[in-house]
């Protein structure tokens, strides 16, 4: 199965006619899974750091012999949101479509989201990548012969943030997102949740 998911994402990859600004596919194996453990993690914290802990509870979780798959729901994926003035656009004869392809063009594994003309913003949605606000500020938009550059950081202003959706999740009037344990195959309910509450009893 690894094998023919990787042969399937290469050939959909090669493909050059997909639409601009069509979402990059996305590529996951089906199978046989049931959920039997579902953790809340809560806390009056920053819905940064409350995501990023369920995410290392989730990846604790994995390592465990007896847990195959643990999933994060309940949390907004990042979004950066860059902004260009008009003015700045026509000065440099580009438009945000140009500025839209150059970044999906670039290097980042991302989606180049939405592009809003009238508030001259770019949204990009960065497919559970860890890139940052400086990553993008470095993308280079214009090069000429004698070495000088303009990167999107000198026209753009570029801020992290999360994709605008009505996702709100709260427990104990705390913002909070869940951490699920998932059984699949031959493995054994009880063999699962014992490894994983032991694991978190000597933490």
């Amino acid at each position: 199965m690894a094998q023919a998911l990787d042969d399937i994402e290469s050939a959909v990859n090669r493909i050059q006619s997909f639409p601009t600004g069509a979402e990059r596919p996305q590529f996951t194996e089906m199978n046989n899974r049931q959920s039997m453990m579902r953790l809340l993690v809560h806390g009056d914290v920053s819905e940064r750091s409350l995501k990023e802990l369920a995410y290392q509870i989730e990846d604790e979780l994995t390592t465990l012999p007896s847990v195959s798959q643990v999933d994060v729901s309940g949390v907004r994926q990042y979004e950066i949101s860059i902004e260009v003035p008009l003015q700045r656009l026509r000065a440099l004869g580009l438009t945000l479509t140009d500025i839209a392809n150059t970044i999906r063009r670039s290097s980042l594994d991302l989606s180049a989201g939405s592009i809003d003309t009238r508030e001259s913003q770019v949204r990009v949605r960065t497919l559970g990548q860890s890139y940052d606000q400086q990553d993008f500020e470095e993308i280079v938009l214009l090069s000429s012969s004698d070495g000088t550059v303009v990167r999107l950081g000198d026209i753009a202003e570029v801020r992290d943030a999360y994709q605008e959706t009505d996702l709100i999740l709260r427990h104990q009037n705390h913002p909070a997102v869940f951490v699920e344990v998932y059984r699949a195959g031959g493995e054994q309910v009880m063999d699962v949740a014992t490894t994983s509450e032991t694991t978190w009893r000597t933490k």
